[in-house]
């Protein structure tokens, strides 16, 4: 890989352990041509109970707060991510969920609008030109492996809190998770909740198992908004709306003892 010989070049990676749901991050500089500066590895203490694009999105925000530790002011600083999450919406963060408050044009409450948040002002802090790259995980890229190992060794020395407000209970079904798997079409239907996690705006996003054995889709795991809590490991009838952009639980029609 040809590296920009005038920039701050800034290798960022996330990682996730499913088991304990800890994560961490890494990063590595490495420096402009003719400052005669050996490129320099990152390894923060890693996060409880997070998710794997919650530290990536950390990644470029602390590789970025760091950069700016530097008496140096760079013209110029491109980051390097292998995470398609962070490339692709980068921009959709600045120029629409930001300008609206953290909400998508159909007025759902995106995911981790904090860090895009963070993110951006980060970017503003740097009074640098920040270009943002896409670079294949572990493909012709040895500063990228790197990264790679530095966010792993930070997981293993997870510590910190994560700020997001999230209950969680193991699923009965062995099926994994799909998004779209269930239909939204005003139907009544039986949830078991198995993530449950407050947004912002009044909203909830929870992940749920189809929990009746007459419904053609038992078994299946996606995921339903909802304007109120609905308690992690519980089981709830309820009706769903009928926009499949932005599916919603409408009402609860009846909660069973668990």
């Amino acid at each position: 890989m040809i590296l920009d010989s005038n920039a701050l070049n800034i290798f960022t990676d996330g990682s996730f352990y499913i088991k304990n749901r800890n994560g961490g991050l890494g990063f590595l500089f490495v420096f402009p041509d003719g400052l005669g500066m050996n490129p320099m590895e990152f390894s923060p203490f890693g996060y409880k109970k997070t998710t794997n694009n919650r530290m990536e999105l950390m990644a470029c925000c602390e590789a970025l707060s760091e950069s700016l530790k530097f008496e140096k002011k760079w013209q110029r600083i491109v980051i390097y991510t292998d995470s398609m999450y962070v490339y692709n919406n980068y921009n959709r963060a600045k120029f629409e969920w930001l300008p609206s408050g953290g909400l998508n044009n159909n007025g759902r409450p995106i995911d981790n609008y904090d860090l895009w948040k963070r993110l951006i002002k980060e970017i503003e802090k740097t009074k640098s030109i920040v270009d943002i790259k896409y670079v294949k995980a572990h493909f012709e890229s040895k500063e990228n492996k790197i990264a790679d190992k530095l966010a792993k060794m930070s997981a293993k020395k997870a510590s910190n809190n994560s700020k997001r407000f999230v209950s969680v209970r193991r699923k009965k079904t062995q099926e994994k998770v799909l998004i779209g798997s269930v239909p939204v079409i005003g139907q009544r239907i039986k949830i078991r909740i198995i993530t449950s996690e407050y947004l912002r705006k009044g909203y909830y996003k929870n992940r749920y198992e189809v929990f009746s054995k007459s419904n053609e889709y038992f078994g299946c795991v996606d995921f339903i908004y909802s304007s109120f809590c609905l308690r992690a490991g519980h089981i709830y009838l309820v009706i769903f709306n009928e926009d499949k952009k932005f599916p919603q639980v409408k009402k609860i029609l009846k909660e069973f003892l668990v």
